[in-house]
């Protein structure tokens, strides 16, 4: 039987990466927080770093869920 579907029809399968919002909510709990974490004061520029620090992350694999 196929996994039950939440009510938008959009339910990821279990070993799909995490977007990189539920990374944040999950490690974080929000952007902000995620950028005070690194130093970054939440300004244009330091959105834009923060932003390049998730892409890095994602090319190093740290998206990967842990089994």
């Amino acid at each position: 039987m196929p996994p039950k579907a939440n009510s938008q029809g959009d339910e990821k399968p279990k070993d799909e990466k995490p977007s990189q919002n539920r990374f944040i909510k999950d490690g974080w709990g929000s952007y902000h927080n995620f950028l005070l974490s690194y130093g970054l004061k939440p300004t244009p520029d330091g959105y834009e770093e923060g932003k390049l620090i998730l892409e890095a992350f994602e090319k190093d694999g740290l998206f990967e869920k842990k089994r």
